[in-house]
């Protein structure tokens, strides 16, 4: 799955005007990774890693509302649990502050 975004959209558009259907994703959270230097939880078959803000970005982007979304498993991994909502024009938020963070954990 090279564009994890594109991904979203299509399970979007799949659900169509199904707005009472639940989607629930776990996944590793990156920053977890990045701040422990637990480059163990880097597996081939994931080839694509998210904070919790940015996996909540692409999911508000492609028009899920996100009911649920928090660290689990001593903040190892993110549990989102998201429902379709109606088609927007959904802003963005800023993502440097959280680039930042990142950075700064490559840098020790």
């Amino acid at each position: 799955m090279p564009n994890a975004g594109d991904f979203v959209e299509q399970l979007r558009d799949a659900l169509d005007d199904a707005q009472d259907t639940l989607v629930f994703f776990e996944l590793p959270d990156v920053l977890r990774v990045l701040r422990e230097g637990a480059f163990w939880g880097i597996y081939y078959e994931h080839c694509s890693y998210f904070s919790e803000t940015s996996l909540r970005r692409i999911f508000e982007r492609c028009d899920f509302e996100v009911l649920d979304s928090r660290l689990e498993y001593d903040d190892q991994y993110i549990m989102l649990v998201a429902k379709p909502c109606a088609r927007t024009s959904s802003t963005i938020s800023d993502p440097h502050e959280e680039l930042a963070a990142a950075a700064h954990y490559l840098q020790h």
